[in-house]
């Protein structure tokens, strides 16, 4: 099969650190930028590399690689012209100061934001992360191909899926063929998964989540990545592997505690045999937390103590359906009550636009999902 290897780290002790985090979308998703000076669009377009605290930089050194999902495509154009208006989940230029300051290695694109604005701004973005080193899986573009990153002897194979309904929408069967490939390669294999069927918001992923994972384990994975909650949900010790089920919001507008706590997720790999395979002795999570812009060390007890043994989920799909749902209409009203507490701080043009989008959400069901 093709493996691309795009980047080499020098070789050093036995053991590789993987740092990976959640949801990176530097834009507008709600209405803070234009009422709050403490906004992450803000603060990223003014301080890009000051919106990171010491110690959680310092903590992304101890990485040998360094994982995150990009929700957004990067582009100039985040402002509407005339109307002085950001565009939503676009992230300026500046966010490329922010990622390198964070030293991160690879990043996912395929989700369920990546191709609002269309496949000439995704290739754009691309072309902007190739420019400053940054690895990226989940082409959302074409058909998924294995990036490969090689440190202290170790290959770390990564591919990245979505299987939101929006976007480039991935079959299941192929996320398993490209396992089933990979599987006569030495090495480690992280899958990122942008999961679907709308369970966001939620502090426990759905059965059919837990059920996928465990496929993909056993069907060849090492590392399970997840993402699209926009909450950092338990990681799960399976057989030999690791399933972080949701990563939540790294950097994301918004405003809910369950959605501005998360985590650093640390595996330690160890590295032996040759040809050089890996086998995870350690999982860890460091809390952190968006607090005026910033994101910053927490002491969070739930994000600490997120590593598990064991299924994270004893509900049935339809007991875990109904919570979900209740969770997601508590979200979408505290979306319409931001709105109308602030409606008089907005220009006319803001209101259009965002009822506009509302309409449209409404007649889908899908007003309040990021």
């Amino acid at each position: 099969m093709s493996v691309e290897t795009l980047t080499e780290k020098e070789p050093s002790e036995t053991s590789v650190q993987l740092l990976a985090v959640g949801d990176i979308m530097p834009g507008a998703a709600y209405f803070s930028p234009l009422v709050d000076e403490n906004s992450t669009l803000n603060t990223i377009m003014e301080e890009p590399k000051q919106i990171v605290e010491e110690n959680v930089l310092q903590s992304f050194e101890g990485g040998d690689v360094v994982f995150g999902n990009l929700e957004c495509v990067i582009s100039d154009d985040i402002m509407n012209n005339d109307l002085g208006v950001p565009k939503r989940m676009v992230a300026p230029p500046e966010t490329l100061d922010f990622i390198e300051e964070c030293g991160f290695d690879i990043l996912n694109l395929n989700n369920n934001h990546i191709l609002d604005y269309g496949s000439s701004l995704v290739a754009a973005t691309q072309n902007q992360l190739e420019s400053h080193n940054i690895n990226h899986i989940g082409n959302p573009l074409r058909k998924e191909i294995p990036i490969t990153i090689t440190t202290k002897g170790l290959d770390i194979h990564f591919i990245g899926y979505n299987l939101c309904e929006e976007g480039n929408t991935a079959d299941e069967s192929e996320i398993f063929k490209t396992l089933d490939e990979l599987s006569s390669v030495a090495g480690m294999v992280v899958v990122s998964v942008h999961w679907g069927w709308g369970y966001e918001h939620t502090l426990k992923p759905a059965p059919s989540q837990i059920n996928l994972g465990h496929k993909l384990i056993d069907g060849g994975a090492d590392i399970v990545l997840g993402h699209h909650s926009h909450t950092f949900q338990p990681v799960e010790k399976y057989n030999d592997g690791v399933i972080a089920y949701s990563l939540g919001n790294f950097l994301f507008d918004m405003w809910r505690d369950e959605n501005i706590e998360s985590g650093i997720l640390g595996i330690k790999i160890a590295v032996e045999n040759e040809p050089k395979e890996g086998k995870i002795e350690g999982v860890n999570v460091i809390p952190i937390s968006q607090k005026n812009g910033m994101i910053d060390k927490t002491t969070s007890s739930r994000i600490s103590n997120s590593v598990i043994y064991g299924s994270p989920q004893n509900n049935s799909e339809k007991e875990y359906r109904i919570y979900a749902e209740k969770i997601k209409q508590k979200h979408r009203c505290d979306v319409v009550q931001q709105y109308i507490r602030n409606f008089h701080k907005f220009p006319l043009e803001f209101h259009l636009s965002t009822l506009s989008q509302w309409f449209a959400k409404i007649s889908t069901n899908k007003l309040g999902d990021e």
